[in-house]
């Protein structure tokens, strides 16, 4: 599907604009990217990563931010393909790696 894209003028198309993923939390902190970064790097499953960053929030939607927070790591060039893909490695997460991410 087809993105509608703004006139010359920069004005808004005609059609009403839906907000997506408007239940998200989509801002970052530098320290999460960088944190986002390392624990990709490092082959972190995203469900530990999505639970390190943000513990109190629903697991379903943190995941979900911080799979966006990758992809835009990923677009800025930050980090790429990895071992495990996009889901990362379950056996991954040592304590050597989790006191690195708590620094």
């Amino acid at each position: 599907m087809a993105c509608t894209m703004l006139d010359v003028q920069n004005r808004w198309p005609k059609e009403e604009m839906i907000p997506l993923c408007d239940d998200l939390n989509l801002a970052a902190t530098k320290q999460e990217l960088d944190k986002v970064a390392m624990m990709w790097k490092s082959g972190f499953p995203l469900k530990d990563m999505a639970r390190y960053l943000r513990p109190k929030d629903k697991l379903e939607n943190t995941m979900d931010e911080v799979w966006i927070m990758c992809m835009h790591l990923s677009r800025q060039g930050l980090i790429g393909e990895r071992e495990g893909g996009h889901l990362g490695s379950p056996d991954i997460i040592g304590k050597d790696l989790l006191e690195e991410v708590q620094k």
